[in-house]
């Protein structure tokens, strides 16, 4: 897999100098999940987030009563999972399953943010992307709420 390219053309990436792209592609660790294997659990600590070059992976929650478990969302191809833990150290909302054997990039956001402080304006380019991509999920999840209590 080619790094560089799969972080140029992943949404949280787009714009981006081919400069800040090698640095980013140098703190990415190539992990591979077998389908059906989980990735992270909700509730636990945050500190990657997850790039998905091609194929695809659940985002699933479960209810309070840990019975009943329904997908929420997919990361699909070019997508970003787990970019909250960019934001905050919260635990995860979600469990993450792969769908499908998957190579992803998986990002320590601690030396993400370390290379994006040390130039603002792609730190700023690169949060405005974040911003876009949390207002989207934002919106998908409010039409889910919605669809769910008519």
């Amino acid at each position: 897999m080619d790094i560089t390219k799969a972080l140029a053309a992943n949404e949280l990436f787009q714009g981006m100098t081919a400069s800040l792209i090698e640095k980013i592609a140098a703190i990415c660790i190539p992990t591979h999940y077998l389908s059906g294997i989980e990735i992270f659990d909700r509730g636990t600590k945050g500190k990657e987030i997850y790039i998905v070059p091609h194929g695809r992976v659940a985002l699933e929650l479960t209810t309070i009563g840990e019975t009943v478990t329904e997908e929420l969302d997919q990361a699909l191809e070019n997508e970003v999972f787990g970019e909250m833990a960019l934001v905050h150290d919260y635990r995860r909302s979600a469990r993450a399953t792969a769908l499908e054997d998957i190579e992803l990039l998986k990002i320590d956001c601690a030396a993400l943010l370390e290379l994006l402080d040390r130039n603002h304006e792609d730190g700023y380019n690169v949060m405005r992307n974040l911003a876009k991509i949390l207002a989207r999920k934002v919106v998908h999840t409010n039409l889910l709420l919605r669809n769910a209590m008519v």
